[in-house]
């Protein structure tokens, strides 16, 4: 069993290595999105911190020029969010689109030296499903999936401290519910990954 597990992470290692050459060309845009990612996670943090130092400022003594400048400054910090977060989409997804047509691209070409034999032995349905279904799911790895991964990463890091200020029980009743979400995600998403994998064998073999 560690044998078959050491090998299996090997793999995934090597294929991963394979795949993030992929990225080479497009370094640049990669830093910049994520710088982007960084940015619009901060803004939108200080939203609710914002509010609740105003809601404590105000507490007593309630005045419009205060509240105003709230108000504004809580505008303010979600155009600013609303501004990274609009650049790290149209970065990041605009440079998983070139991801994807580079390996299109490498497949077709594999496909095209391939030997007669190897159309011969190999499917034309699980063919065309690699050259659809499995670069659209790459394609969500190196765009959506880096994306939203690193904007949960950022979120936690910087919120985890100002709730351990705020209330650790509170925060420690979150990771209960929120690890119990996590498992029955992981749960459906399985179910989801078995079926539509049979489904494209299915497609594949008639």
């Amino acid at each position: 069993m560690i044998r078959l597990a050491t090998a299996s992470i090997v793999r995934f290692m090597n294929d991963l290595r394979k795949f993030a050459r992929y990225f080479r060309p497009y370094k640049v845009s990669l830093i910049v999105g994520i710088a982007c990612i960084m940015a619009s996670v901060v803004f939108n943090v200080t939203i609710p911190l914002i509010v609740g130092n105003t809601i404590d400022a105000n507490w007593t003594e309630v005045s419009w020029a205060k509240l105003t400048v709230a108000a504004l400054k809580v505008l303010g910090a979600s155009a600013m969010s609303g501004v990274f977060l609009f650049l790290q989409r149209r970065i990041l997804i605009g440079m998983s689109r070139h991801v994807e047509y580079d390996l299109r691209s490498d497949f077709y070409s594999s496909l095209v030296d391939q030997p007669q034999s190897f159309f011969q032995e190999h499917r034309t349905g699980d063919l065309m499903a690699r050259a659809t279904n499995d670069l659209a799911a790459v394609r969500q790895l190196a765009g959506p999936m880096i994306m939203y991964s690193l904007q949960t990463v950022f979120i936690v890091i910087i919120i985890l401290p100002i709730l351990f200020a705020i209330s650790w029980k509170l925060t420690l009743l979150l990771f209960v519910t929120t690890g119990l979400l996590c498992a029955d995600h992981c749960a459906g998403a399985g179910k989801l990954y078995r079926r539509t994998h049979r489904a494209r064998l299915c497609a594949g073999g008639r």
